[in-house]
């Protein structure tokens, strides 16, 4: 099962809540900032114009089971992006949480193919 949305600040910490009760325990959660997934990921605090966020996303991790924070390279995150123009459109907040929508499948093909191209 896939859940998708725009992980941004101030909503993040509602929306983590929110997964819990949806039965989510183990979550990853991909961003194609290499700087800010390095600073999440790391023990030390961070003392950077984004310190704020990272400690609250920091505390996410006593929501869940498991959450890991992944790096991906922008010309692999075409998904994140198609869906986010997606959402922008819409007038309400919307999760997606079933199989793949049609309109996704082309591009998660394309992603697939620019991280194993063999």
């Amino acid at each position: 099962m896939y859940l998708t949305f725009s992980w941004q600040k101030p909503c993040h910490a509602n929306r983590a809540y929110l997964l819990r009760e949806m039965g989510f325990n183990f979550v990853m959660v991909e961003r194609d900032s290499r700087s800010t997934i390095t600073k999440i990921n790391q023990e030390k605090e961070d003392k950077s114009r984004i310190e704020a966020n990272i400690k609250d996303i920091k505390n996410l991790v006593q929501v869940f089971i498991s959450i890991k924070f992944k790096y991906i390279p922008k010309m692999a995150n075409n998904v994140a992006h198609h869906l986010a123009r997606e959402g922008l459109q819409m007038n309400e907040e919307t999760y997606w949480v079933e199989d793949i929508h049609d309109s996704v499948r082309s591009v998660v093909e394309e992603d697939r193919r620019r991280i194993d191209p063999g």
